[in-house]
């Protein structure tokens, strides 16, 4: 079970404002899986990024969780360093 699924069902067991809280924690991070799936690299470097520093990213329940902005500046970067690397671009 993913962190973020976790936290899902964890909260069912509390009241309305703590859902609101998940809502909100659900808004700014994201899973491993989630995060290799958007960066297109393994959940193994994901969180060898995560443990790095190179990526905004806590430890839920023993899980990693990444931030969303984190993740899409990780990319733009990548996009960077790959439009840079390739002639004629």
């Amino acid at each position: 079970m993913s962190a973020v699924a976790a936290m899902e069902a964890s909260e069912h067991a509390h009241h309305a404002g703590q859902r609101l809280a998940v809502a909100a924690l659900r808004a700014y991070w994201c899973s491993s899986a989630e995060a290799a799936e958007t960066l297109g690299i393994s959940r193994r470097m994901v969180r060898k990024l995560a443990r790095s520093g190179q990526v905004e990213a806590v430890r839920y329940q023993g899980h990693w969780l990444l931030s969303r902005a984190g993740v899409r500046e990780r990319l733009a970067l990548r996009g960077r360093r790959t439009s840079g690397a390739m002639p004629g671009s």
